[in-house]
């Protein structure tokens, strides 16, 4: 669905994508912006159960997000905001063991009756900087992003911090929203899409964060083109510090379906598959990886391997024999979920059921835990009975 400059969408950072910055932002070299390694709780982890994120918490809860920190997971997630107005939601973050005990129980991220919504999250190995959409209701620009840092035991590291993004040296006036964040050495790097005055529909934008989640530098065009809506940024950084941005990319007129798009720091913007739609982005020891509607694609060997045609919404993360789809099967109501390895050469396993039946098709989370071990965060139930869960598979 297209949506005009006056909403905004999501964040990743390129250094070379601008159009023309005032003030360019340096390029990290590699070993500033690496990812940070993570260890491994793989060994104790229970495998193939449901764990029920807030259970004792309001029915409702949707947009599940899941970031290993290697003793464990934390999830953020929104649930109704009982203080706000009908319909409006909060952020929240609670962190299991990946034994299923809870280290630290459901507690409250954002702090208004704003309607908070669409978290994510990246862990540096000291903070889980948290970074949502907000809707303040004073339109035309009622769309921001909004920021806060937890430290390992679920406690706010300072206030809530809306990110006043800049723009060729002067503050952004349009909206921006549905953030996704990845982690580097010295900061985070944040993917998005925004309104601005040279463009009538959203496009893609990415700024840098420092370790606090603060804004480092100015945000940038990841690929300006006035003629087309941009929106679902997906981000990555690579064991070599090199940035990745992916997005859905629909034209302005016409019915054409959106395709999904990528850039690389040093690259140009490339249509990788037609009509894949919002796409879903990961790395690993096998690669870069992105997935959208029908297809996955490893972007350095530009291998690509032809996903089961029920696959919906696929979510995709890597380890170092390849990669492995989490979908659901259909797409509206309560639906299955299935999963897939695909290997380096791009050679599609066999379809996984796992089990749900009841999956409410939410956008999903996938990460890495070790080689063969993921972690998926997503929604069950229907209507207003949603809720909250997360899973650790193994796939081989």
């Amino acid at each position: 669905m297209r949506v005009s400059a006056s909403s905004v969408v999501l964040v990743a950072l390129l250094s070379s994508c601008s159009s023309t910055p005032a003030t360019p932002t340096p390029t990290p070299t590699p070993a500033e912006d690496a990812a940070v390694p993570l260890a491994s709780c793989a060994a104790e982890a229970k495998l193939e159960a449901a764990f029920d994120l807030d259970p004792s918490g309001p029915d409702g809860q949707i947009h599940a997000y899941a970031e290993p920190t290697g003793d464990g997971f934390f999830v953020v997630y929104n649930r109704p905001n009982a203080g706000a107005k009908s319909g409006n939601f909060e952020v929240y973050v609670t962190k299991l063991g990946c034994d299923g005990r809870v280290v630290v129980p459901p507690t409250r991220v954002s702090d208004s009756t704003d309607n908070e919504i669409d978290p994510a999250a990246v862990w540096d190995g000291k903070h889980l900087v948290v970074v949502w959409s907000a809707d303040t209701g004073k339109a035309p620009t009622n769309l921001e992003l909004r920021t806060r840092a937890i430290g390992p035991d679920g406690k706010a590291l300072g206030p809530v911090t809306t990110l006043a993004l800049i723009r060729k040296s002067k503050p952004n006036q349009g909206n921006a929203w549905m953030p996704a964040i990845a982690a580097s050495e010295n900061g985070s790097w944040l993917a998005g899409a925004w309104g601005n005055d040279d463009a009538p529909a959203f496009q893609a934008f990415a700024q840098r964060l420092d370790a606090n989640g603060a804004l480092s530098g100015e945000a940038i065009d990841v690929a300006l083109d006035p003629k087309v809506t941009q929106s679902a940024p997906a981000v990555a950084v690579d064991s070599s510090g090199k940035r990745w941005v992916a997005w859905a990319q629909e034209p302005n007129e016409g019915n054409v379906q959106a395709g999904a798009w990528v850039r690389g720091e040093t690259g140009a913007p490339e249509e990788l598959i037609a009509e894949g739609g919002a796409p879903s982005l990961a790395t690993g020891a096998s690669g870069t990886w992105l997935a959208a509607r029908g297809t996955v694609v490893e972007l350095g060997s530009k291998v690509r391997a032809k996903l089961p045609s029920t696959f919906a919404q696929p979510a995709i993360a890597a380890d170092a024999t390849g990669a492995v789809v989490v979908a659901y099967t259909g797409t509206s109501g309560r639906v299955p979920m299935h999963a897939a390895r695909i290997s380096k050469s791009g050679e599609v396993g066999t379809e996984v059921d796992l089990g749900i039946s009841n999956a409410a098709p939410y956008p999903l989370k996938l990460a890495r835990i070790a080689d063969g071990v993921f972690l998926v965060a997503y929604q069950e139930g229907a209507g207003t009975k949603i809720r909250a869960k997360a899973r650790i598979l193994a796939v081989k």
